[in-house]
């Protein structure tokens, strides 16, 4: 598994786990016998410089992601 599917599926597990138990089975719901991926994320910042959005998104872009439509670096 390529680094980039294992920090989503970390990300995932914490939003199940600490936010949202609810959206496992809204998931599993909607994936209708195919599995459903999760293929992109929204990140919002309170637009402080110490972890604005250039802060939060070197992570991912060091793992090859590439910012798409609506991302504003």
């Amino acid at each position: 598994m390529d680094s980039g599917q294992t920090l989503f599926d970390k990300l995932w597990q914490d939003y199940i786990d600490r936010l949202c138990p609810s959206a496992h089975q809204v998931h599993a719901l909607l994936e209708e016998g195919q599995p459903l991926i999760n293929d992109h994320i929204a990140l919002r910042t309170f637009g402080l410089s110490k972890v604005g959005l250039k802060v939060l998104a070197r992570p991912f872009l060091a793992l090859g992601l590439s910012a798409k439509r609506g991302l504003y670096l």
